[in-house]
C-alpha cells in the first residue's frame, strides 16, 4: 500500500494536506482529489487519495510532516542477503574463464543459493551488471608469454617518436570469394551476424531465413592473399597473384623495390 501511494503523491505537501482537508472540512474523496493537484499540475483520483489519507494515519496523522522520503520500502523481504549477492558475483568472475557458468553450476558451487529459484538468481547477476554475451573474438595470449609480451610492450612506450617512424609493421589475410551461388547464398547469410531476430519460443528455429550459413563457408571458395605493409606512415596493399604465397624476396625485391631492397 505504501508503495502505491507514494507513486500517487509526489510531494510531501500532497500527503499532508489529503489528511489535513478531510480533518478539517469532512469533505468526500471526491472533493480532496477536485482540490489537490500534484506538484506536475495532475489532478488526484479518489483512490490515490484514500491511500494517501491512509499512510498519513497510520503515520501519526496530523504529527507526520509527510516525508516519504525517511520510509523504508515495502514489499516481500530478499531471499538473499549482501553477502550472499557478493559471494555469487565472486564466483562467476572466478570461474568464468574456466567453465560454463550458468545458474546450475552456481547452485552447485553455492550451497546456500541452492534453495532460490532462477529467476532470483538471474535477478542478482543482472543488478550486478553482469549479462550472457558472446565472448570477444580476441587471441587469447598464453600464461608462459604474457611476462613477455608484458615487458615489450612496456619497451616499446620508452622508444622515441623518430625510432617508431623507422619501424614497419605487416600482417596479411586471406579472402575466399564465392564461386557458385551456392558459396554466394551462405557468405551473404553470415554477413548478416549471428543473432537475428526469432521468436522466443524456437517455434521457427529451423525456418529458412532464421538457419545459418554453412559451418565451412570461411574456407570456401576462391582464395585471394593480400598483404600489407605499414611504414612511415604509409600504408601499401598488395593482393598477389592467383598460386602465390608472400615470402621475404617478394616482400623485399619485387614489391617495394629501391632502398628497401637493401634491408
Amino acid at each position: 500500500m505504501r508503495d502505491r501511494a507514494r507513486k500517487r503523491v509526489g510531494a510531501p505537501k500532497c500527503v499532508r494536506r489529503c489528511f489535513l482537508i478531510p480533518q478539517q472540512t469532512c469533505t468526500t474523496l471526491e472533493d480532496i482529489a477536485k482540490k489537490i493537484h500534484k506538484p506536475d499540475g495532475s489532478k488526484f483520483t479518489q483512490q490515490g487519495a484514500r491511500y494517501c489519507i491512509q499512510l498519513c494515519d497510520d503515520n501519526g496523522g496530523l504529527k507526520w510532516d509527510g516525508d516519504v522520503a525517511k520510509m523504508s520500502l515495502g514489499g516481500r523481504p530478499r531471499d538473499t542477503t549482501g553477502a550472499m549477492d557478493r559471494a555469487l558475483t565472486k564466483r562467476v568472475l572466478k570461474h568464468r574463464g574456466s567453465a560454463i557458468v550458468t545458474v546450475a553450476f552456481l547452485q552447485t558451487m553455492l550451497p546456500e543459493w541452492r534453495g532460490v529459484s532462477d529467476t532470483t538468481i538471474a535477478r542478482r547477476l543482472f543488478d550486478a551488471g553482469l549479462a550472457w554475451l558472446r565472448r570477444r573474438r580476441k587471441s587469447l595470449v598464453p600464461a608462459k608469454h604474457k611476462v613477455t609480451r608484458l615487458w615489450w610492450a612496456r619497451w616499446v612506450k620508452t622508444r622515441p617518436d623518430g625510432e617508431l617512424k623507422r619501424w614497419a609493421y605487416t600482417d596479411g589475410t586471406t579472402f575466399y570469394l564465392a564461386r557458385t551461388d551456392d558459396d554466394a547464398t551462405s557468405k551473404s547469410r553470415a554477413a548478416l551476424g549471428p543473432f537475428g531476430r526469432r521468436q522466443a519460443d524456437g517455434g521457427d528455429a529451423l525456418y529458412e531465413d532464421c538457419v545459418g550459413p554453412s559451418a565451412l563457408w570461411k574456407a570456401q571458395g576462391l582464395p585471394v592473399r593480400t598483404w600489407g605493409l605499414l611504414a612511415n606512415g604509409v600504408l601499401h596493399i598488395t593482393v598477389l597473384p592467383e598460386g602465390e604465397c608472400m615470402n621475404r624476396r617478394r616482400i623485399l625485391i619485387k614489391e617495394f623495390p629501391g632502398d628497401l631492397s637493401n634491408v
